[in-house]
């Protein structure tokens, strides 16, 4: 009697510990016999609560931020304090879960995915229209494919690379969209969470510990500050090629580096660890032989839509693959050769395009690809330099992290040959490439998920517990933050796009006579919407011609004095036969301003010459935009050479 006892008792606890009844007294019931209430205060935590009110803040602050209070600093100067207390709560709450010696993966993804609505998430809601304006051709170019259902190789460089202009010319379709300015706006949102789960894929390839692995993924978040995650190329490839990563690591990876890496690892980890003991080596993934052709057919098809989707991409893929192989932490080796064929037959297929009309293929001055005039801080307003140096700040300061993760995790013992060979792969491209000046930005981007996790693992050697712990894990996420504000954001102000100037350029792209070239005044303004872009002169600039581009119109004031010039630079680009036009809009003048490109009032001097001269007429006009057109030219007057048009990127 006594046995049977005792084996239902222990039937019971059981049964108690998988959720079912037993005989235990009705204070001793298990979760799922009590009331609902009681079941939730179990489940909730007090991060959930943190978190809760993080986003309860957060859409107070999204409620009172105004457009109009976005002044040079950007969008900082908009944002109530509600704003900075929900994220100031979000990254204490966050720092908490880490605080736990098994953080719940619900409760990280949960604020992850609130990190990135709380920074990608505000615009959508706050203004009418997707930011950027350059973002907008891309719109003309998915336009185009959708109506003719085909791509014209010879009209720019982005039907050269159409993957992801067909991918969303299909989506639009499907969803019966008239174009992606209706949803545009959101990409950040979208891109960047796609982002972390192939990031998290490859750490988790990599068995990374849960802890470093959150806090890695927390800080890529306010680290990304280069601006690659609007509706474009770059932004899908990246996804696409983190994925490609990911598989690679969790495939094919091998057991053990080369001889040359395993020993010179060593004798590195020799020199900063105190004690002999060599670092681990990594674990293989080794999948059957049944399976590997399969796999490999799959990561050379992945690899090839990324080929095709952008110009750059493909080659960051390269060099991470070439770095993993020559280290042998990756086999087959042949792989690196398939995936550099792939690419360079499509580039050949593409080659006299480029030869013809971008100067993209090859630069082997490493100091000079590094360097973007456009955006050195040494020039405009004082918001607009600030926001220079945040970015660099930024950057150096993550590059810094994880020099010195790296080296605390290699003076400890760990091996860190494969993360650190990934954040150096990209930096191979600044010794072929400039990139019309934004190599150095895709070179960061590609290295970021890299660098954040050196970072981490710095922070999380010790594996600490307590206050201590806590602020540490708190205090990084919240500088990048801080910094990140003013990086991503600061120029805002020379970001956004309102409806005038949808307007105006749709009415030029459906009333102006087939063959029109338009002129820009100066750099923003949202053109080549729609499909009928290609029934305009397309020029072999990102943009259609900039006035203020020439050294000739630059840093002075503009009036009818100038107008001569100003007839002969847009002459430089009609055809015999053809129609000019000359558009001047606000923005155009909030750019001016910012940037310094010219005194201010000077655009205004020039639209009021524009519009007295006899040579030129209003075709179009509207509070915010006016668009002049040029009438035949006077007896012997020529064009002139314009200089500084700047080459042409592929988002």
């Amino acid at each position: 009697m006594s046995a049977a006892r005792t084996k239902a008792r222990s039937r019971n606890a059981k049964r108690a510990l998988i959720g079912g009844e037993g005989d235990l007294p009705q204070s001793e019931a298990p979760p799922a016999s009590r009331p609902l209430h009681a079941r939730m205060v179990t489940w909730l935590a007090p991060t959930d609560l943190l978190l809760a009110a993080a986003i309860g803040l957060w859409i107070i602050a999204v409620v009172q931020i105004r457009p109009a209070a976005i002044n040079d600093w950007g969008l900082i100067s908009a944002l109530p304090l509600a704003y900075f207390a929900a994220l100031a709560v979000l990254v204490g709450s966050f720092a908490a879960v880490l605080s736990r010696s098994h953080p719940s993966p619900v409760r990280a993804w949960l604020h992850l995915a609130a990190l990135v609505a709380a920074l990608h998430a505000v615009l959508p809601l706050v203004l009418a229209y997707p930011q950027y304006a350059w973002v907008y051709k891309h719109f003309g170019v998915v336009g185009y494919i959708a109506q003719h259902g085909s791509v014209d190789p010879s009209l720019d460089i982005y039907q050269n690379w159409p993957g992801f202009f067909a991918l969303f010319a299909w989506f639009d379709k499907v969803a019966g969209t008239s174009s992606p300015i209706t949803y545009a706006a959101w990409a950040p949102l979208f891109f960047n969470l796609l982002a972390l789960l192939a990031i998290d894929a490859s750490f988790r390839a990599l068995e990374v510990r849960d802890r470093h692995r959150w806090l890695a993924l927390f800080l890529f978040v306010p680290a990304n500050w280069v601006g690659q995650d609007y509706f474009a190329p770059q932004a899908f490839d990246f996804v696409l090629a983190e994925f490609l990563l990911a598989c690679l690591l969790t495939w094919f990876r091998t057991a053990r580096p080369a001889g040359w890496a395993a020993r010179f690892e060593q004798r590195v980890g020799a020199l900063l660890r105190r004690g002999t003991e060599p670092p681990a080596q990594a674990v293989s993934s080794d999948p059957t032989e049944v399976r590997r052709p399969v796999l490999l057919a799959a990561v050379f098809v992945v690899f090839a839509v990324v080929t095709f989707s952008h110009e750059l991409s493909p080659y960051m893929v390269i060099a991470a693959v070439l770095a993993l192989t020559l280290a042998g932490l990756l086999r087959p080796r042949w792989m690196v050769v398939a995936f550099a064929a792939i690419a360079g037959a499509y580039l050949l297929s593409r080659f006299q395009f480029l030869r013809s009309h971008y100067d993209l293929l090859l630069s082997l001055n490493p100091f000079q690809n590094v360097q973007n005039g456009a955006a050195t801080p040494n020039q405009g307003v004082a918001g607009r330099v600030f926001t220079g140096y945040a970015a660099r700040g930024l950057s150096v300061l993550v590059w810094a992290l994880a020099a010195f993760g790296a080296f605390c995790q290699a003076r400890s013992g760990r091996t860190v040959m494969l993360p650190v060979a990934l954040f150096l792969a990209p930096f191979l491209l600044v010794f072929g490439q400039e990139y019309g000046g934004e190599a150095i930005y895709r070179v960061y981007l590609f290295a970021l998920p890299w660098a954040v996790l050196l970072a981490a693992g710095g922070v999380m050697l010790r594996d600490g517990r307590g206050w201590r712990s806590w602020a540490t894990v708190a205090l990084l996420p919240a500088l990048l933050i801080g910094l990140f504000l003013q990086a991503y954001f600061g120029l805002e102000e020379t970001n956004v796009i309102n409806g005038n100037q949808i307007a105006a350029s749709l009415y030029f792209e459906g009333h102006a006579p087939a063959g029109s070239i338009l002129v820009l005044a100066g750099p923003d303004f949202p053109q080549r919407i729609s499909a009928n872009y290609s029934r305009y002169v397309v020029t072999s600039g990102a943009y259609d011609p900039v006035l203020l581009s020439d050294r000739h119109f630059r840093g002075r004031a503009l009036g009818s004095a100038d107008l001569p010039a100003v007839d002969a630079f847009v002459l430089a680009y009609r055809k015999p036969g053809s129609h000019a036009f000359l558009a001047v809009t606000s923005e155009m003048k909030t750019y001016c301003h910012v940037f310094k490109l010219a005194p201010d009032g000077s655009l205004d001097g020039l639209q009021r010459a524009l519009a007295a001269s006899p040579r030129w007429s209003v075709f179009y006009a509207n509070p915010e935009v006016v668009i002049f057109e040029l009438k035949e030219p006077a007896a012997g007057q020529t064009a002139i050479n314009p200089s500084g048009t700047g080459a042409a990127l592929n988002g």
